[in-house]
């Protein structure tokens, strides 16, 4: 056992203690990997409620200050890039909703990777036609995350597949 995985399981007895649950924490514990999976999953879901609320601060707040992403051509693009594209975007839509699922991970020290499913759709008004139109993206990517103490961040992304739709069609966005 490392010593960060060891710290982990030493601060959620002593809480656990403090809270009286102690049996229940260390029943939790007792794999890293799954304990890793579900506190990282945790952080894909605050930062898809961040995101609803348009909350940049709060959305961004996963991402480690050196976070990098590759797409399925293999460009890459750094942290203050998609900071900028997701405040472009959300300056841009009405309402943003968005789910990750988080279905595997590899635990190797204070290092993750987790492979994961990622739906997001943007609607906004369309400037042809002043509709609204829903902006869809499905994703599968490799994503690294640290522990950084007791905290995860997510310090890289690699995608794997992309499918972008506009009003449910598949579109090619280039």
């Amino acid at each position: 056992m490392d010593l960060s995985v060891r710290t982990m399981l030493k601060l959620a007895v002593a809480a656990a203690v403090i809270a009286g649950t102690s049996s229940t924490v260390l029943q939790a514990n007792a794999d890293p990997v799954s304990d890793a999976k579900k506190a990282i999953q945790a952080q894909y879901n605050a930062s898809n409620a961040a995101a609803s609320k348009k909350n940049l601060k709060a959305f961004t707040a996963i991402y480690a200050p050196d976070f990098s992403q590759t797409d399925p051509q293999g460009k890459a693009i750094q942290f203050r890039t998609v900071k900028q594209r997701m405040a472009l975007q959300f300056s841009q839509s009405a309402t943003i909703t968005g789910s990750t699922t988080v279905s595997s991970v590899k635990l190797q020290g204070n290092k993750a990777t987790v492979h994961i499913k990622d739906r997001h759709v943007y609607e906004h008004a369309s400037p042809q036609t002043g509709n609204s139109d829903k902006f869809g993206i499905d994703i599968e990517a490799d994503d690294v995350w640290t522990l950084n103490g007791v905290v995860w961040t997510r310090s890289a992304s690699r995608i794997t597949s992309e499918k972008d739709t506009v009003n449910g069609k598949p579109v090619t966005i280039k």
